[in-house]
């Protein structure tokens, strides 16, 4: 089964973001909500392109 592999700067910038928004808001609720939703459309959009690749053969 093939699965995201994300590279060192993607996963530094995501953690650059995070952190801000836990720094902005005095909480981490929203950065663990926006994780969260991240994650799920990256699944998403990886899923429909296996999907789209494998109609093409």
């Amino acid at each position: 089964m093939a699965k995201i592999v994300w590279s060192s700067k993607a996963l530094f910038d995501k953690k650059e973001v995070l952190e801000f928004w836990i720094s902005k808001n005095k909480s981490n609720v929203y950065s663990k909500k926006l994780n969260l939703l991240i994650e799920q459309k990256t699944e998403t959009n990886f899923r429909k392109s296996r999907l789209r690749n494998s109609n093409k053969h």
